[in-house]
């Protein structure tokens, strides 16, 4: 049996299709009830094989350090639950857990951490550039493609390449990882970094403006470049979607 956390979100939310049976966490209370939460997820989590913690945070520029409480706090409490209950834990974290710039990148790798120190049976997936099937998403979530086939970017800037991954080969790494009871820490992605202005010269143009990060976000611009890398990659898995087939569809 699974147990899954973050089922409304955007990842959360297609991981619960491919785990329809999946005893969930519903996310949207649990922040005014954080008293509750834990003794409630206790008794959810009882003779379950595996954890999927999916719920968090997700916002690279939230700024409130109660960002620790829930990404950090609440993740080594189901760590803790996971250990106790001798479950498979699989912890969705961010390739911005490498080399964390951000609270957001902090409390993922602090999670990591936590999680590398205090358990053994785990696989902690640091995502890239996840896009695709984005309508259980914020529109000011959305990513990079998304924006360009609904032509809401308003900048494409240059050089910037990123490292864009389907949210069903996401879908896939984790039933892979699960099935496969892998151990350790990986990069999720195709190990392809794309330039966001070859994305953007697919389109019609005409609703965005090229320019560099620089120019928009001063000197703490994102990294200009952010790529899964082949050696911590999970063994044996392959993606099968490509972004630029994501606007052959349109």
């Amino acid at each position: 049996m699974v147990f899954l956390t973050g089922n409304r979100g955007y990842i959360g939310g297609h991981l619960h299709q491919a785990y329809p049976s999946a005893k969930t966490l519903d996310e949207n209370r649990c922040f005014q009830r954080w008293e509750t939460l834990f003794s409630e997820i206790h008794n959810s989590i009882q003779k379950v094989t595996t954890i999927i913690h999916c719920g968090a945070i997700a916002d690279s520029l939230y700024q409130d350090p109660d960002i620790f409480k829930w990404n950090y706090e609440a993740t080594k409490q189901i760590a803790d639950m996971a250990r106790q209950e001798d479950a498979f834990l699989i912890f969705i974290s961010s390739c911005t857990a490498i080399s964390p710039k951000s609270l957001y990148g902090w409390s993922k790798r602090v999670a990591e951490d936590y999680i590398r120190a205090n358990n053994e049976q785990y696989c902690i997936l640091r995502l890239y550039n996840v896009y695709g099937a984005e309508d259980n998403r914020p529109p000011e979530n959305h990513s990079v493609p998304e924006k360009l086939m609904r032509r809401t970017l308003r900048y494409v800037f240059y050089p910037f390449r990123r490292d864009y991954i389907h949210v069903e080969d996401i879908v896939r790494a984790v039933h892979y990882v699960e099935d496969s009871n892998i151990i350790g820490t990986y990069d999720v992605g195709t190990g392809k970094a794309v330039e966001v202005k070859e994305l953007a010269k697919l389109t019609d143009g005409g609703f965005y403006t090229e320019t560099t990060a620089a120019d928009v976000f001063g000197e703490n611009h994102p990294p200009l470049e952010l790529q899964a890398r082949p050696e911590y990659m999970i063994p044996g898995f392959k993606t099968v979607r490509d972004v630029f087939s994501q606007f052959a569809r349109t």
